[in-house]
C-alpha cells in the first residue's frame, strides 16, 4: 500500500467514527440504529456486511444485513435463512464469539468459499454477493462478547488500517448495544416492582372494603326477599312488573357479591397447606367445570402431555383457580370472536428445571396497546357485566407465590396465548 492510500483510508476511518459514534451517541432503538450502521459501512468500508447480537438465551441472532445493492440484500438475508452458520462452526461468525478474536482475511478466492459453501446453490449466491476481502469483529462490552459485525469486499482489499478501524468501530456498537440492553432490563425490573406495588397496596386495602361492602350487601338482599314475599301475597296488577324490578336487582346483588369474593380472594394469603400437585390432574380437574360449556358452544380442546407424569409443589386449590380463569377467559373470547370452530390447546411440558404450562385458544385477542395491562387489578376488556377484571390479577399473585411466571402473548383478531411455569418437583 503506498503512503498517499494509507493515508486516505486513514481518513475515511476517522469520517466513518466520526458519524457513526454520532449516530450510537443518541441510540435508543439499537435494531433500527445498526441498520443505518450497516448502510454507513457499505456505503465506505465494505460491499456487504452483516451485524449479530447474542441474545440472552445465548443464542445468535442476525439483527441487520445491508448491500451496495439493494436486491443484493434480499440475496443475503435469504443465503442466512437458507444456510445459517452452525453452532458447532470452527470459523467465521461462532468463532468470532467463542474466542473474542478477530478474523482478517485479506484475500478470499473463490476455492475457499467452495470449502465452506454447503451446497452449490450456496456457494453461488455467495458469489454473487462479491467477497474478496474479508473481517469479522467481535462487539465487545464490559468484558463480555455482545455480537459480531461481519464487513466483505469485492472491490478493496481489507489490511490493518481497515481492520484497526472496524475494531473501533465494534467498540462503539458494543457501547450502545449493552446500554441500551441495560436500559430495558432495568424498565423490565421497574415495572415489575410498580406491578407488585400495586398488587400490595391493593391486597392491603380490600379486605377491608370487602367487610364494609358485603354487610350493608346483606342488609339489602334481606330486605328484597322480604318485598319479594309481600309482593306475592299482593293482588296488584303491577306485581309482575316489580318482581322483574326485583329480579334485576337480585341479579345485581350477586354480581356486586362476585366482586365482593374476588377482592377477598386477592386480599388473603391462601390457608391451604402446600403439596405435590400431579399437573395433568390439576388440568383435567379444571376442565371438568367447562365440559358443558365448552360443548354447547361447540369448542374443541386439545391437549398435548408430556409422556411422564409431572409434578410441582403447591397449593391445588389456587392453582386450579388460576386455570379456571384462563378456560373462562378463553371460552369468552371464542364466543365474542363469533365464529365456528373454536379451540382450546393446551400443552404441558419440562423444559429444564421449571414445568410449562402453555394454554392457547383462537378467539378475538386483545389489540396490542391494552395488552400491558392485562394483570392490572380491575382491567377488563369485556362489556360490562361480563368481567370484574380481577381473574388475571389474582392468578398473577398466585403463580408469583408459587415461584412461577405467568406470561400473556395476543393478536387481535388471532387468538391468545398464556405461557405458566413452574418449578419442577420429583413425585
Amino acid at each position: 500500500m503506498t503512503i498517499s492510500t494509507h493515508f486516505k483510508r486513514e481518513n475515511e476511518a476517522l469520517l466513518l467514527l466520526a458519524r457513526a459514534t454520532d449516530l450510537l451517541a443518541n441510540c435508543t432503538d439499537y435494531e433500527a440504529t445498526l441498520e443505518f450502521i450497516a448502510s454507513l459501512l457499505v456505503s465506505s468500508l465494505s460491499t456487504w456486511c452483516a451485524i449479530d447480537l447474542v441474545t440472552e438465551e445465548r443464542k445468535i441472532e442476525r439483527v441487520t444485513v445491508a448491500h451496495r445493492d439493494p436486491a443484493k440484500a434480499e440475496i443475503a438475508r435469504l443465503m442466512h435463512l437458507k444456510y445459517p452458520a452452525k453452532p458447532t462452526a470452527t470459523r467465521g461468525v461462532y468463532k468470532v464469539i467463542e474466542t473474542a478474536q478477530s478474523i482478517l482475511i485479506p484475500h478470499t478466492p473463490e476455492s475457499m468459499w467452495a470449502k465452506r459453501a454447503d451446497s452449490p446453490e450456496h456457494l453461488k449466491m455467495i458469489l454473487e454477493l462479491g467477497s474478496t476481502s474479508y473481517m469479522c469483529i467481535p462487539l465487545i462490552a464490559r468484558g463480555k462478547v455482545v455480537g459480531s459485525i461481519m464487513l466483505l469486499s469485492d472491490e478493496r482489499t481489507y489490511d490493518s488500517v481497515d481492520l484497526h478501524t472496524g475494531e473501533r468501530l465494534a467498540r462503539c456498537i458494543a457501547m450502545a448495544v449493552d446500554n441500551v440492553s441495560m436500559f430495558r432490563r432495568m424498565r423490565t425490573t421497574q415495572n415489575q416492582l410498580i406491578q407488585s406495588e400495586k398488587m400490595a397496596a391493593l391486597g392491603v386495602i380490600s379486605a377491608g372494603i370487602a367487610h364494609e361492602v358485603n354487610n350493608p350487601l346483606t342488609i339489602i338482599k334481606g330486605q328484597l326477599k322480604c318485598f319479594e314475599n309481600n309482593l306475592d301475597k299482593t293482588k296488584n296488577p303491577a306485581a309482575g312488573e316489580f318482581k322483574a324490578f326485583a329480579d334485576k336487582i337480585n341479579k345485581n346483588i350477586d354480581r356486586i357479591a362476585k366482586i365482593v369474593r374476588h377482592v377477598k380472594d386477592f386480599s388473603r394469603q391462601s390457608d391451604g397447606e402446600f403439596a405435590i400437585v400431579e399437573v395433568q390432574n390439576l388440568i383435567e380437574s379444571s376442565l371438568t367445570l367447562f365440559e358443558q360449556q365448552f360443548f354447547l358452544h361447540e369448542i374443541l380442546v386439545e391437549e398435548d402431555f408430556s409422556e411422564t407424569a409431572l409434578h410441582v409443589y403447591g397449593d391445588f386449590t389456587r392453582l386450579e383457580q388460576v386455570l379456571v380463569n384462563i378456560f373462562g377467559n378463553a371460552k369468552d373470547a371464542i364466543k365474542a370472536a363469533n365464529k365456528g370452530g373454536g379451540r382450546i390447546s393446551i400443552r404441558a411440558g419440562v423444559e429444564e428445571d421449571k414445568i410449562r404450562i402453555s394454554i392457547a385458544d383462537n378467539g378475538i385477542g386483545i389489540v396490542a396497546g391494552l395488552q400491558d395491562r392485562v394483570f392490572e387489578p380491575f382491567f377488563t376488556t369485556k362489556e360490562v357485566g361480563r368481567g370484574t377484571g380481577l381473574g388475571l390479577s389474582i392468578s398473577h399473585g398466585i403463580i408469583q407465590e408459587h415461584r412461577g411466571t405467568i406470561e400473556f402473548f395476543s393478536q387481535e383478531n388471532e387468538g391468545t396465548r398464556v405461557e405458566i411455569t413452574l418449578p419442577k418437583v420429583e413425585a
